[in-house]
This record gives C-alpha cells, structure tokens and sequence, in this order.
C-alpha cells in the first residue's frame, strides 16, 4: 500500500506524457486516457474526467497510441491549385462608336473556372454576358461568350491586378449575328477570406457588331448599315467566390 502511494506521488511531480492512448487490459477492458507513469511494474493512466487508475503491468495487454493522420501536402496544394469558383462582374462607362456616335455603356459578367491556378489566385475561365450600348439615340445590345484571364501582380492580401477577356458577341436583335470582343482590366484586388475575393478598377473594352448610322454627302444624308466596332472605358466591380 505504501509503495501504491509513492508511486501516485510520484505521479503528481512528474512531467505527464501527453499523448492520447487506449490502455487495453487482458480482462477485456478499454481505458483511454493520458499515460502520468509506465515502468516495468505499474501503468499509471489519467481517464478524460481527470481520475488516475493504476494496473500492474501483468495486467496490461496492450497500449493503443493515436495519431493524428498527416495531410499530404502535396495533395493539399493540387486541390486547391484546381479549386473551381465564380466570378461576377458589374460594369459601365462611356461607350460610343467612333466618328459616329458618343453615348453610354453598361455591362455583367459571370465566369466560372479556376481560382487558384498554379497556387497564385490566377483566375482561368468561361463565361457569358449581357451588354448594351446607348449610342445616337439607339440601343445595342450583346451577349458575348467569352474566355477570361485575371491574376494580382503580387501574392499579397491587397495588391494590383490584370485581367483580360476575348470571346465572340452576339446581337440578340440582329439574328444573333455580332462580332469579335475583347477587354481589358487595371485595378485593385482584396483577398476578403480564403476564397473569396473583390476587384475594383478601370476597364477598356471593344465589341464589333452590325450598327446603322448616318452619313451626310454632298448635302443629302443616307443610312448606311454594316459592321461597326463599339467602343467603352469605364469603371468595374468584380467579386470572386
């Protein structure tokens, strides 16, 4: 009895392992809890609650250790390199036909694709969009199908970033004829939580599509219909999840 207490002292100025383990007795019995001692003789085990058991080592059959499995990093970088997201974006500015008409733009986006291409918050992706353009009295309108490429030009919380879309618009009101469109992005990125980020900037854009227009010769004006290219520069907000 007394070396019982010596040991249990022992117990209390000694430096506790602190592994979780499953103490396995050969009656059957599961104890799981923290090892405070273990010699040849005693297992001293200290239970959740915080209650000490002591078993004779005969007694022990086995000592179950947990640990706690490692991620492989390697894996963990390639799932979030190839982490799918969307974009959202909301523009509008100035939009004209040059040496035509001059009058306003509005545009939304919404692309879906690559997040974090290369472990660089590189966006890579597809999307599609609605855009109108108000010029000499009239509206055109675009649904343009795109590819689009954005990356901050440093890997930090706020910074800089580039973006750039190319894609084909189509004038729902011209039997879907339009042509070629392209735009590019200068502003600034917030890395806002994880996976989540927002983009404010300048935009410039160029959108080619069937237009009819006016022209004045020798006095008389004529309407003059054919492929014209709109052009825009204005202000976007783009939020990223």
């Amino acid at each position: 009895m007394k070396r019982h207490i010596l040991i249990l002292c022992f117990c209390l100025l000694a430096l506790s392992v602190s592994a979780e383990v499953t103490l396995i007795l050969r009656s059957g019995q599961q104890i799981t809890g923290t090892i405070l001692l273990k010699n040849e003789e005693v297992v001293v085990l200290q239970d959740i609650d915080g209650k000490r058991y002591q078993y004779p080592q005969a007694e022990v059959q086995s000592v179950l250790t947990y640990v706690e499995p490692e991620q492989d990093e390697q894996t963990v970088r390639v799932t979030k390199g190839k982490r799918i997201g969307m974009s959202l974006h909301v523009g509008g500015g100035a939009g004209w036909l040059p040496e035509y008409a001059t009058g306003g733009m509005v545009s939304g986006d919404v692309y879906m694709g690559g997040c974090n291409v290369a472990k660089k918050h590189i966006f890579i992706g597809a999307g599609v969009g609605y855009h109108a353009f108000f010029c000499g009295g009239k509206t055109y309108s675009f649904i343009p199908v795109q590819v689009r490429f954005a990356a901050p030009l440093m890997q930090t919380k706020h910074a800089p970033a580039l973006g750039a879309s190319v894609g084909y618009g189509f004038q729902p009101k011209n039997q879907g004829k339009g042509g070629m469109y392209a735009a590019l992005d200068f502003g600034w990125r917030c890395q806002l939580q994880e996976k989540t980020a927002l983009f404010a900037g300048l935009t410039a854009a160029m959108q080619q599509g069937r237009a009819t227009v006016e022209e004045t010769f020798s006095g008389n004006t004529y309407s003059n219909t054919g492929v014209r290219t709109f052009s825009m520069i204005g202000m976007k907000v783009a939020l990223q999840f």
